[in-house]
């Protein structure tokens, strides 16, 4: 009984915090403050009487603990106190030091980042600690360090931290070993620090991924390029041999440190393209939160695969970007992806010094690009189609774009076996801001400044694509060029003259489109079927001081190969107000044989100044034979145009408030407007007509004019 005892005073002093609920002894023989005494017999001084009630309690106490653990007290056992109770050591290290005895014997390691709860497992782990040798997870004794006869196990709840592996995250250790075995061991993991991360083989990545994890970083975690440590192909992901499904980085901050690891060259950074996020198959794949910065890279996310569907790239912020070569605006971008039922939302994009390429870059269908803010690029975005399949119904809505070039381009092209059909089918682009600023990027190019444009050497044709509400504006030139001459500098439109693109059921409504240096809407060079042209704002189109081709400026341009179906251009409003118009007229509709399907209604232009050459609303149509019809178009003044147009065509003058008629001759003008009297003229224009507003009884209902001469003669219409 009493080495019973003593063994529980030597626990109890060993674990105070369990004395701390016993009372203190308070039988005969004890000290005035409680403790005990071993009595002196040469004094006739008593020891201390064990009573039943003291040891009673420390029974009951020392019991319950053992129960409360999960264990049942059994007589001749030694080691259930032991293992209900939880040793204390500093560091991994230490625990490697203590060898367990009992399954589920506990220690809490109190290293900082790598601390935790450990609990013995007397089984053969000698496969997990081979799979974790830095310890996050499987501890070996030293004694026995294969594990194959036990080893003490981490038990948690939530997410895996990466210093469990020994990664500090000073921003000065080289955390890549330690992060890479995380990354292998675990499926969903955290931490907090800088992790510096060192690339080894320019072609290789830094994280190589063996299966889909996520990433809570909620701000606090940073993976940074260590300075001077050269060139990789992406931090972290995989290519096509590993499906990344379920893929979360969330609010990771990634810094490539570009300044202090800058790539040698381009050709360096096209072999090594220095991705943060690359995927190259999996669906519902995830990137959000984060914060990338400092980046020179051809990409900074990207999920690029036959494979890839149903991901999300939302709420990003892309900071001191530089992307790719200021000569190649497709394929280098801050976000590229190549999917189905792609979203890329709520991003913003700083450029570092307008030296970043384009934002974003697409290929697929049933995406959607919505709400990002793109600042200081040379372009916003490249919208490409790929497969039949991956190229409808994409929506590009609600961005702002700030650039220096070109503001969304879209791509319609052959690629491998996609060769037949729709390159790009039903694609919506609305409400997006758009601004041009060359003047204010301080750079220039040789290439045209654009707002939103099919590309030139685009080969498939499009279906279906709607540019609506959507806001151009370029810098306005006063007295000096601001833009780089280019012919094909436009707001809004399509200039390709390959052979096999055309353009089918397309619809440009409700735009504005202010200062274009050259057009304000073209659509050039090749065939078109079905094309609305409709309420759009057109101000100061053909601004441009640079030298062009001074017929291509223009507020709208149209020079179609062929028409099949129509072309509507109706209740657009064109305005200048430059004291001298820089522009060669309101439109210009050069058509084939076709062209009589051109309709042209309740256009309205606004001038102001000396527009003598402006205010001639339309130029040639190639053939006399194939007239377009004007119905109902406004202008301030009206000057007859030196082509003829369809017999039945009118415009308004408001200068005059005359309404000019196209007589049935097809090249004659008539002019008809309100008078309440007899006109009275000189060498007026026979045919013209005055009509009687109020006439009364026995009055006429208007005046033809019948012969023009010094004094006109006018002839009575009829009494009412």
């Amino acid at each position: 009984m009493l080495k019973r005892l003593i063994v529980l005073l030597v626990l109890l002093l060993t674990f105070p915090q369990f004395a701390l609920a016993l009372g203190r002894v308070d039988t005969e023989g004890a000290t005035v403050d409680n403790k005990f005494t071993e009595g002196n017999q040469a004094l006739a001084e008593p020891a201390t009487v064990l009573g039943a009630a003291w040891l009673n309690d420390i029974q009951e106490e020392l019991v319950g603990i053992v129960e409360a653990s999960g264990q049942t007290p059994a007589k001749g056992s030694q080691g259930q106190l032991k293992k209900a109770l939880v040793l204390k050591v500093d560091t991994i290290a230490s625990l490697r030091g203590v060898i367990g005895t009992e399954t589920g014997q506990a220690v809490q390691v109190m290293e900082d980042g790598r601390g935790g709860l450990f609990k013995w497992e007397a089984s053969d782990h000698s496969a997990d600690v081979a799979a974790d040798l830095l310890g996050g997870i499987y501890v070996p004794p030293d004694s026995v360090p294969t594990g194959v006869s036990g080893a003490w196990v981490r038990k948690w709840n939530g997410p895996a931290d990466f210093r469990w592996y020994g990664a500090k995250g000073d921003g000065v250790t080289d955390d890549t070993a330690a992060i890479r075995s995380a990354l292998d061991n675990h499926t969903v993991l955290t931490g907090a620090g800088v992790f510096l991360l060192v690339p080894t083989v320019p072609a290789n990545f830094i994280l190589p991924l063996t299966h889909s994890v996520q990433i809570l970083g909620h701000k606090a975690l940073t993976f940074k390029i260590a300075s001077g440590s050269g060139s990789f192909k992406a931090i972290i992901g995989n290519t096509s041999s590993v499906d990344l499904s379920g893929l979360l980085i969330d609010g990771v901050i990634f810094d490539n440190n570009a300044a202090l690891n800058a790539p040698p060259n381009l050709t360096d950074l096209q072999t090594y393209p220095r991705i943060s996020v690359y995927a190259q198959t999996g669906s519902n794949m995830v990137v959000k939160n984060c914060l990338f910065k400092n980046d020179i890279s051809i990409n900074t996310v990207s999920l690029n695969g036959a494979a890839v569907s149903n991901c999300r790239i939302t709420d990003n912020d892309f900071v001191n970007i530089c992307v790719g070569s200021e000569t190649l605006l497709n394929d280098h971008s801050t976000i590229y992806t190549n999917g189905h039922n792609m979203v890329i939302a709520g991003n913003t994009f700083e450029g570092a010094s307008w030296s970043a390429v384009t934002a974003i870059e697409t290929h697929g269908g049933l995406s959607v690009v919505t709400g990002n803010t793109i600042v200081r690029y040379q372009a916003g975005m490249n919208l490409t189609g790929i497969t039949h399949l991956a190229t409808e119904l994409t929506v590009i809505a609600d961005n702002v774009m700030d650039i220096c070039i070109a503001g969304i381009k879209i791509w319609s092209y052959k690629y491998a076996a996609h060769t037949t059909g729709y390159g790009i089918e039903n694609m919506l682009v609305t409400n997006n801001t758009i601004r041009v600023l060359q003047v204010t990027s301080g750079t220039t190019t040789v290439g045209a400044m654009i707002g939103i444009v099919v590309e030139g050497n685009s080969d498939m044709p499009i279906k279906g694509l709607r540019i609506i509400d959507n806001s151009v504006e370029f810098e306005r030139e006063d007295t000096v060029p601001a833009y780089t001459g280019n012919n094909y500098s436009m707001g809004i439109g399509a200039y390709t003259g390959v052979a096999g693109f055309a353009l089918v059921d397309c619809e440009i409504i409700g735009n504005t489109v202010k200062n274009a240096p050259v057009a304000g809407i073209r659509f050039s060079g090749c065939p078109v079927t079905n094309l609305t042209i409709k309420e759009n704002r057109i101000h100061n189109a053909g601004q441009g001081m640079a030298v062009v081709t001074a017929a291509f400026k223009l507020p709208i341009f149209l020079t179609p190969t062929d028409i099949t179906g129509f072309i509507l251009i109706e209740r657009n409003h064109i305005i200048d107000d430059f004291a001298v118009t820089r522009a060669a007229a309101a439109m210009y509709l050069s058509c084939s044989a076709a062209g009589k399907n051109i309709e042209v209604r309740e256009n309205r232009i606004t001038v102001t100044g000396d527009k003598v050459a402006f205010v001639r609303p339309y130029l040639a149509p190639s053939s006399p034979a194939t007239y377009p019809v004007i119905q109902g178009d406004i202008v301030d003044k009206f000057l007859a145009p030196l082509y003829t147009f369809r017999a039945g065509s009118y415009v308004k003058d408001l200068t005059t408030q005359k309404t000019w008629n196209l007589h049935a001759d097809g090249t004659t003008w008539l002019p008809s407007w309100v008078s309440s009297t007899i006109p009275t003229s000189a060498y007026g224009i026979i045919g013209s007509y005055a009509r009687n507003p109020a006439p009364v009884v026995g009055s006429p209902k208007g005046w033809y004019l019948t012969t023009s001469a010094a004094v006109d003669v006018w002839t009575s219409e009829g009494n009412l």
